[in-house]
């Protein structure tokens, strides 16, 4: 899936999303990356980089009730719920 990386309303850049590995596999456009999570600013390895920050957004397998919601939306693993929520932060 072809997505824009957003920073509020700034475009960050654009990069195909496999959902069914859970990864980043191409960059197609640079936009903004002053607003670029830090750590990617620099990265020699923007694909992999990106992929572990996208991870690491999801919600962590100890939250309280997280079956509940995993039930309520169908999903079987947290990390999809990222997929469900197209990236947007899911903390409360």
């Amino acid at each position: 899936m072809r997505c824009v990386l957003m920073n509020k309303n700034t475009p960050v850049l654009e990069a195909e999303y496999n959902s069914g590995v859970g990864v980043f596999t191409n960059i197609y456009v640079l936009y903004n990356m002053e607003y670029a999570p830090y750590h990617l600013r620099n990265s020699n390895s923007l694909c992999v980089e990106l992929s572990e920050w996208f991870k690491n957004r999801g919600i962590p397998s100890f939250r309280d009730r997280l079956d509940l919601l995993m039930h309520r939306l169908n999903v079987h693993a947290p990390s999809e719920l990222l997929d469900k929520a197209f990236g947007l932060s899911l903390s409360d």
